[in-house]
């Protein structure tokens, strides 16, 4: 188990923090949760796992929570599966079961691991900043899609996404996801926004329809409509103050 997560003093005001076994389990899904996008086989299917998700089971998390108990402190599977549910009931998790397994995913999971592939990753000072400058002309490139073209079009989703995935073909999953978004009333500068902050913050470089399914799920629970109201809504939860003279570089499209 590689890597490292971080936690907010903040935990001392949590129900779990007044429970050992409770405090111990929630302990053990951060540790086992993934740092970056990857994938997973099981009875040969495979499985994708976003930041902050992994794969267990009753047996095999029961196992791993009584590792180095003595006998009178282990905990037998259907009790250390309330306490998991009773984490899900305070909003730490979520759990998505399956008749084989289940996909635990740690809510709010960035907080707890910003920097994760920067330290696993060992980069130096000046290697972060050339990784930042490429990002950042990567965007500026994207800034420079002429919002209109010899017919008068304006920039479109699937310039966004040529820009972004490197293709000019989007695949169906990503139409029919678009699509999906659209039928709920949002406009294609809200799926342009939605798609460039999950290429900005995917480990995996092209974002999955998964992570933009997570990252929209996000959006239309707190009404965020682009990523300068979803930055502003993360400084704001970790008490960071808008700066009124550091304008947003990374945004090209016009506040909603």
């Amino acid at each position: 188990m590689d890597g490292w997560f971080k936690l907010h003093r903040k935990i001392t005001e949590s129900p779990v923090f007044t429970d050992p076994e409770l405090l111990r389990l929630w302990l053990l899904c951060l540790a086992k949760a993934t740092y970056k996008e990857t994938s997973v086989v099981i009875d040969r299917q495979q499985v994708t796992l976003l930041p902050g998700e992994f794969i267990t089971g009753r047996k095999s998390l029961t196992n791993d929570y009584n590792v180095g108990l003595k006998p009178r402190h282990k905990k037998k599977e259907l009790s250390l599966w309330r306490d998991l549910k009773f984490l899900e009931e305070c909003g730490n998790l979520n759990i998505k079961s399956t008749n084989k397994y289940s996909v635990i995913s740690i809510v709010k999971w960035s907080e707890y691991q910003e920097s994760e592939q920067q330290l696993n990753n060992n980069r130096t000072t000046d290697e972060q900043q050339l990784n930042t400058n490429k990002k950042l002309k990567n965007l500026e490139n994207l800034n420079n899609i002429s919002t209109t073209t010899d017919d008068d079009r304006e920039i479109t989703l699937g310039d966004t996404y040529t820009k972004v995935c490197g293709t000019f073909v989007m695949p169906e999953t990503f139409r029919q996801f678009f699509t999906t978004v659209r039928s709920q009333g949002y406009t294609e500068v809200f799926c342009i926004e939605l798609l460039l902050e999950a290429s900005e913050s995917s480990t995996a470089g092209k974002p999955s329809v998964r992570y933009l399914q997570t990252i929209f799920d996000r959006w239309h629970k707190e009404g965020i409509y682009s990523r300068v109201q979803s930055k502003e809504r993360k400084d704001s939860e970790r008490g960071i103050k808008p700066s009124a003279d550091k304008p947003d570089r990374l945004a090209f499209i016009d506040n909603l």
